[in-house]
């Protein structure tokens, strides 16, 4: 796994509200591929 991928995951663990704007704003349906 990358950092960003690392990072991404706490985020989606830890700040699930976060996670979903960054997300949306990045234009993605589902978090980065593994």
């Amino acid at each position: 796994m990358t950092d960003y991928e690392i990072v991404w995951d706490t985020l989606q663990s830890d700040f699930p509200d976060v996670h979903r704007c960054l997300r949306e704003m990045l234009g993605y349906s589902d978090a980065p591929a593994v």
